[in-house]
């Protein structure tokens, strides 16, 4: 379920992920989201 303007984060194969599991939603050792100091900021 998802709800009218919410941001859905997909995984490299288009599924819908939360993106808790890391090694779940990446590609080898690249993630989908470059991040800085294994940190990923998102600014609203």
């Amino acid at each position: 379920m998802t709800y009218k303007s919410t941001t859905t984060i997909t995984d490299f194969n288009g599924n819908p992920t939360t993106a808790v599991n890391p090694s779940a939603s990446a590609l080898g050792a690249l993630t989908n989201v470059p991040v800085a100091n294994g940190k990923l900021t998102v600014d609203a």
